[in-house]
């Protein structure tokens, strides 16, 4: 259910409306008390649509909302000012749209919302049981920055460590460290980091909130990729107190051991007899005081006896002192134990005091802790930070092996059309069915990691060979391919496949994962539900793609772009008729780009919208000047790209730029290609004839080279279509498209539409197109496209 707020009548019976029509039920309200009650009922609101410029102290009013119940909001606003927006912004906002946004805008803008909404509220449940289970097992994580110096804590490291806030100096925690255990604390530190040794320390702090001496197991691992550290501590001072009285009070020993409540075993490391156990002990392993004094520690311990007289060793000649087992109770259960053992004289011979700690809650606690942090709760596969931890670990055992391997990164295509069709929990079962197909075709125990949304990786280990790999890459793209029954009703996907190799495609995990990243999405462009193999031909195409977006982008600022003006001329009357408008950019002015080139770019980077305003901006600027200057009558037809009509852009663009620069009307043209109105020609006929209203005349572009039909164009409000020079260019050949051509022009005739040719050559042009009925012209055999002041010297001085 969506809440829509508004005391806009007109914006509000259309926004209704098109809510409906996409399936969302919809409640209305006016005032503030509706709003309130409605919140505070049981109604199923989703999301809510605010129109801020209908409520006053908007911000104090969504805020005693929120207060209420936390569900995601997107503003609507006649004009959007980001100053006014920046004021009401909250954790529940997700967006600002116009309010005479369209549909296709609301309905994106709405799925978006509830989509990250549900992520993010899913994510901080994931939190808070971390945290729980955290403080509860009395143990805590942490990761420090080597490069900044500073370390991150959870919340169980900041109760250890009496903090809070973080994150924190380096310096400030090592302070906490009393002094007799610093030296050893950092000497296993500079043996991780210089050797690679793993650090596994005691030590003692002094809590900084409360001042108490808090005993302390720490372990952690270093990843020379990130320089950072990674690492667990553990509150052991229970256990160190129980170890501390009995070292301290041998008269009293046998009567503390008996009635301590730490599990104590004593141990004879030679033969492993268990030579004496206490109360606590009998309690905890179900058998009584006798029979476990009858027993051998391992028929407790789960290891195998060599096991465990190895770790007996290890206790006993290198004064290892703490352990971490698996025991065996007296009705079969196993516990995870912590034991810290250590040398005591017993009946006048050397024995080990076992003092051991139940640890089966924390472990479980510590494996979903590490579930939810290192595994996607959806899908049960490594998430983006278990990959990135397991590819690292790969690289640096591959790289010892001098051998190779493989990594696939796959992006599912037009998925976001599943989710918007059906809903996210049918979405969230399509994954579920990908993944199942993923293992099917690749075995349960492939290295399968879901990154996010529908992007998933697969680590092919000692496999380097392109045709084995475009083999099990044409298997996946075949097995999604396969129909989806969900709710009856069958569904498509395919996907795109970025592969590189290790290391020649990369030798470190950064440079391997951008260009599998990299290679995927020209996979993409290529068409999708395909592969593409990582290449240094491939790289530098995608790299001068890159250079050309980041110049572009600073042409863009600084006005180092240019429009060039070719005239279309009616040959019947021998006059020039209008111009068309050419983007033409020289680098560093005098490396001439092509606009093939950089249009694409442009459009593939976004920069396309700011590119066609600018356009816009500087035409409407050249009428006014030619105006001024007494070149009368110009009329300036400019390109606007597709994506601008897609992304329902261009009336607030068009709008934007006549506001700002006023212009003669019907001296303003845009051309349009086939490719605009063929998805909705409802929409499009909308767009442009608000467009019409404006004055602005419409043309087809590149006519004949799509897919548009008699029946489009009868119902398009347009008054030009332009035959496309690919036509034209083979008018004098034998096999030339000489019926087409008349076709196009007489069909123009019909349906009272002017009909240009552009792409005219040559003398032969003008009079096969002249004896079929057009008489409008554009190409080289009249002129190229030129500056403003060449064009302005060519039409002083025109004639065929």
């Amino acid at each position: 259910m969506i809440l829509l707020i508004s005391k806009d009548k007109e914006n509000t019976t259309r926004q209704i409306k098109i809510l409906r029509a996409l399936n969302y039920e919809v409640i209305h309200a006016h005032y503030y008390w509706e709003v309130i009650e409605f919140y505070k009922a049981s109604n199923p609101i989703k999301l809510t649509l605010i129109d801020i410029d209908s409520v006053k102290n908007a911000s104090d009013f969504i805020q005693d909302i929120l207060d209420i119940k936390e569900i995601p909001f997107i503003y609507l606003t006649a004009e959007i000012k980001s100053s006014e927006i920046e004021g009401f912004q909250n954790n529940c906002c997700y967006g600002c749209i116009p309010k005479d946004a369209s549909s296709f805008v609301l309905g994106f803008s709405i799925s978006n919302a509830l989509s990250l909404f549900k992520a993010t509220k899913a994510l901080k449940a994931n939190e808070k049981r971390y945290k729980k289970a955290e403080l509860l097992a009395g143990f805590g994580h942490w990761e420090m920055d080597l490069n900044k110096k500073i370390m991150f804590g959870s919340e169980g490291t900041e109760k250890i460590y009496g903090v809070e806030n973080g994150p924190y100096q380096h310096a400030e925690i090592e302070n906490m460290v009393l002094p007799e255990f610093r030296e050893k604390k950092s000497e296993a530190f500079r043996n991780m980091i210089q050797k690679g040794l793993h650090y596994d320390v005691e030590f003692e702090i002094k809590n900084k909130k409360n001042g108490n001496i808090v005993s302390i197991h720490s372990v952690a691992e270093f990843d020379p990729q990130s320089n950072l550290v990674s690492g667990s501590i553990y509150d052991i001072s229970k256990q160190k107190t129980a170890e501390a009285i009995i070292k301290k009070s041998g008269e009293d020993y046998r009567n503390l051991f008996e009635n301590h409540h730490a599990v104590m075993l004593i141990i004879d490391p030679d033969t492993a007899d268990i030579v004496h156990a206490n109360l606590a002990a009998s309690k905890f392993y179900g058998w009584s005081q006798n029979e476990l004094t009858s027993m051998k520690i391992t028929a407790i311990n789960t290891l195998s006896k060599k096991e465990v007289y190895h770790e007996m060793q290890l206790a006993k000649n290198k004064g290892k002192k703490y352990f971490l087992f698996k025991h065996r109770l007296s009705n079969g259960k196993v516990r995870d134990v912590e034991v810290y053992s250590g040398p005591v004289t017993f009946g006048g011979k050397k024995r080990f005091l076992s003092i051991i700690h139940d640890v089966t809650k924390r472990k479980e606690a510590e494996k979903a802790i590490e579930r939810l942090a290192y595994y996607d709760p959806l899908t049960n596969l490594p998430n983006r930070k278990m990959f990135i931890k397991n590819l690292g670990k790969l690289i640096s055992n591959t790289s010892k092996k001098n051998s190779k391997f493989s990594l696939l990164y796959i992006d599912l295509d037009n998925f976001k059309n599943i989710n918007d069709n059906y809903g996210h929990n049918i979405g969230d079962l399509f994954l579920k069915r990908v993944v199942r197909r993923l293992k099917n075709a690749l075995g349960e125990n492939s290295n399968i990691s879901r990154l996010g949304g529908d992007e998933f990786t697969i680590i092919l280990e000692e496999i380097s060979d392109v045709k084995e790999l475009s083999d099990i890459a044409d298997k996946i793209l075949s097995t999604l391919k396969q129909p989806f029954k969900i709710n009856n009703k069958y569904n498509f996907i395919s996907a795109s496949i970025g592969i590189s190799i290790f290391p020649d495609d990369g030798d470190s995990l950064k440079k391997l994962l951008n260009n599998s990243d990299t290679v995927m999405y020209q996979a993409k462009n290529d068409g999708k539900d395909c592969y593409c193999f990582f290449s240094e031909e491939l790289n530098q195409v995608i790299k001068r793609k890159d250079d050309i977006k980041s110049e572009l982008r600073i042409a863009l600022k600084n006005n180092e772009l240019d429009l060039y003006y070719q005239p279309k001329v009616d040959v019947s009357k021998n006059e020039i008729v209008g111009v068309e408008a050419l983007t033409r950019w020289i680098r560093g002015g005098h490396n001439y780009l092509s606009p093939d080139e950089f249009i694409p770019v442009a459009e593939e980077s976004g920069l396309i919208f700011e590119l066609d305003k600018w356009v816009l901006i500087t035409a409407c600027k050249q009428i006014n000047a030619w105006e001024k200057s007494g070149v009368k009558g110009q009329k300036i037809a400019v390109n606007i790209s597709a994506l601008h009509f897609k992304q329902c852009r261009i009336l607030q663009t068009v709008k934007e730029v006549l506001n700002q620069i006023p212009v003669p009307p019907k001296s303003l043209e845009i051309e349009i290609t086939e490719t605009m109105f063929m998805k909705d020609i409802d929409e499009a006929i909308s767009i442009l004839n608000n467009l019409r209203s404006m004055g602005i005349e419409i043309s087809v572009d590149d006519f004949g080279t799509g897919y548009s039909s008699l029946s489009y164009l009868k119902k398009l409000p347009i008054n030009k279509v332009k035959i496309d020079k690919s036509f034209i260019s083979d008018l004098t050949s034998e096999n030339g498209n000489v019926v087409l051509t008349q076709g196009i022009i007489r069909m123009a005739e019909l349906l009272n539409l002017q009909v240009i040719a552009e792409g005219v050559e040559c003398k032969e042009h003008v009079d096969i197109l002249s004896e079929y009925g057009c008489h409008f012209m554009q190409g080289y055999y009249f002129a190229k496209p030129m500056t403003v002041s060449k064009y302005e010297a060519f039409i002083k001085n025109w004639k065929i």
